[in-house]
């Protein structure tokens, strides 16, 4: 098998050393069929063990500010929509005119973030621990579609290429003498003077790499060869069939109780 790629950061050729020498399809199985079960689970605080132990790691490999500024966002929406305004809230806790904080809308606010922070965690440990190098030709060993699997690929390194581009937008702009420190509200002007040109950069990067698999021969009708041979062993299959078949198990008993 390959050897994983050096990292930009030695705490995750460190911490993601065990979880980079897999196959790259067990650690996407892996990765959906925990997803599955944290969008399965019903009671908030069956998740909180879980997405701690992600951000620990995530803290170690140095992508905690990443996650918390992702999921920041979501979980003060949650609580301020379901947490003030949840249609099937009882036990009132407090009221302001048609707002109405209960329990059953916290509860509930509580499990929508911890879904949400969990799975961007997962996601962006993925990211860290599988490289576009080795991803693209395991999938396509195992038979995926070339378009599939770079649209697969795509998607975990769609987090790491937001942030280099607003790391360059941000140094840019402060090579021009911007100042990008401040008070909550001067933070909030730029992040909204940085999301245009990163969408933007974005835009154009696909159309580039559209172009880019169309000279490659991604729409012909033979399968392309790759020069990176994954080894798959016999145990890690048969660990995708368990992790599927006790995810499938799990869903059924968490839907049905």
């Amino acid at each position: 098998m390959d050897e994983p790629g050096p990292s930009d950061d030695p705490r995750d050729a460190e911490d993601l050393a065990w979880a980079r020498r897999r196959h790259p399809v067990l650690l996407l199985v892996g990765f959906l069929c925990l997803l599955v079960l944290v969008f399965v689970t019903p009671i908030w605080w069956w998740l909180l063990p879980g997405m701690i132990v992600l951000v620990v790691l995530l803290a170690r490999c140095g992508r905690a500010g990443t996650w918390l500024a992702l999921a920041a966002p979501f979980a003060v929406l949650a609580f301020l929509l379901q947490g003030m305004f949840y249609p099937e809230g009882v036990t009132e806790l407090a009221s302001l005119g048609p707002a109405r904080v209960t329990t059953e809308g916290l509860e509930f606010a509580a499990l929508l973030s911890l879904r949400i922070g969990t799975s961007l965690a997962l996601f962006l440990v993925l990211g860290a621990a599988v490289t576009p190098a080795r991803m693209m030709p395991a999938l396509t060993s195992v038979g995926m579609s070339p378009r599939v699997s770079y649209i697969v690929m795509s998607s975990i390194t769609l987090v790491p290429e937001l942030r280099a581009h607003a790391t360059t937008v941000l140094d840019a702009q402060r090579a021009r003498g911007l100042r990008t420190r401040g008070g909550p509200v001067h933070r909030l002007r730029i992040i909204a003077g940085v999301a245009l040109p990163v969408v933007l950069r974005i835009i154009a990067d696909s159309g580039e790499k559209a172009f880019m698999l169309e000279q490659r021969g991604f729409g012909a009708a033979r399968r392309p060869t790759t020069y990176r041979s994954l080894e798959f062993p016999q145990w890690e299959r048969l660990a995708c069939v368990v992790l599927v078949l006790l995810t499938v198990t799990l869903a059924i008993v968490l839907v049905a109780g």
